[in-house]
């Protein structure tokens, strides 16, 4: 199907012009399956970049600490609030990608929603899920079934993960495994 039928996507352009086209109907299917909705009137650039942040949660999910790392800049610099410090480089990458596959080695990915931010960045909203069977620093596994959500930004240069800020709440995931008060389940 050549999308005749499709919705028209109109979108404005850098430039002001208008710009508009009928997405393919493959292209809907493939976003949707992805975790995200339909990228109307993001660029070329931005196309690309989406695909790169999908690429990197396939690689978690995955389980595939190779997959992640080559998709990263050999700078990259990951930060959070919630990490003890942040990890840069392709090894801290690797360090990090390992602390939390062994805290939790079903670990899983879902992404909810993902939006190209102009050219260069990527917003990421996801679900973790997963049981906590390995430590998790100082943490000792405690069996717990865990589910957080929360939103990475991106920022993409030169087709790989240059810097990236995620964004969760710290206290939900130790209430869930019995570390904090108000513990679940």
């Amino acid at each position: 199907m050549d999308g005749a039928g499709a919705e028209l996507v109109v979108a404005k352009r850098l430039d002001g012009q208008r710009a508009e086209r009928r997405p393919f109907l493959g292209e809907h299917r493939r976003d949707l399956a992805l975790g995200g909705a339909v990228d109307a009137g993001v660029g070329p650039a931005g196309q690309d970049n989406l695909h790169i942040a999908r690429e990197i949660f396939a690689a978690w999910n995955a389980h595939d600490v190779e997959g992640f790392v080559k998709r990263l800049d050999a700078k990259t610099r990951w930060e959070s609030d919630v990490f003890p410090a942040p990890f840069s480089g392709h090894e801290g990458a690797r360090q990090f990608f390992k602390v939390y596959l062994t805290a939790f080695p079903d670990l899983h990915l879902d992404l909810e929603q993902i939006l190209a931010a102009g050219d260069s960045h990527v917003v990421v909203r996801w679900r973790s899920r997963g049981t906590h069977l390995g430590p998790l620093g100082d943490i000792p596994a405690t069996g717990r079934k865990a589910s957080n959500r929360g939103c990475t930004v991106m920022e993409i240069k030169n087709a790989k993960a240059a810097h990236a800020w995620v964004y969760f709440d710290n206290a939900h995931l130790p209430r869930q495994i019995g570390v904090l008060p108000g513990s679940e389940g």
